[in-house]
Parts: C-alpha cells; structure tokens; sequence
C-alpha cells in the first residue's frame, strides 16, 4: 500500500482552494513515497452501543522508496459525541 509523506505548508498551500488531486500531490517537492508492508486500521464508531468515545487508529509501517529508510505511522482520532470535540494525534518516523 504506497503511503504519501510531504510537508506541512506544502500541503496547505496545495489545498487552498478546497482540492488536491494525486497529481498536484505528486508534484510536491517534498514528496516522499512509502511502501507499507503492514497496515492495520480500527474504527469504533461511538454509535456502535456502550458509553464512551468513538475513536479510530491506524498504524503502518514499511519502507521510503527513495531511499529504503524504514518509516512509522501512527494516526488516533478520538470523538466525545456529548461534547462534539475531535482529538487527533499524528505521530511518523522516517529512518
């Protein structure tokens, strides 16, 4: 599964008008391209019974294409549906 990493205000600035295509996306200078060799997502909707918050995590791993560094990704996604407050937490790793 290809996973896309690029900067920060690269993206911002690419998404200004409310659209990002793969190929603007890829144009990206700071495009760096990651193969995951695992991958693993799990999404607990708040609305599926019980109490609590609904969350989402994802994690994958593999390796930088361009330069065969391995990379992590960590991504959580929480929602209080009583307060309608969305945490999200973001961490990657590249070498």
């Amino acid at each position: 599964m290809p996973i896309y990493f690029v900067d920060e205000a690269e993206l911002a600035a690419a998404t200004q008008d409310g659209v990002l295509t793969i190929g603007e996306l890829q144009a990206l200078p700071s495009l760096l391209v990651g193969f995951a060799d695992s991958f693993l997502e799990v999404i607990h909707n708040s609305n599926q019974g019980g109490a609590g918050k609904g969350h989402e995590v994802l994690n994958a791993s593999g390796t930088i294409l361009q330069s065969g560094l391995p990379f992590y990704f960590h991504y959580t996604e929480e929602f209080d549906p009583d307060t309608g407050v969305h945490t999200l937490r973001v961490r990657i790793d590249i070498g």
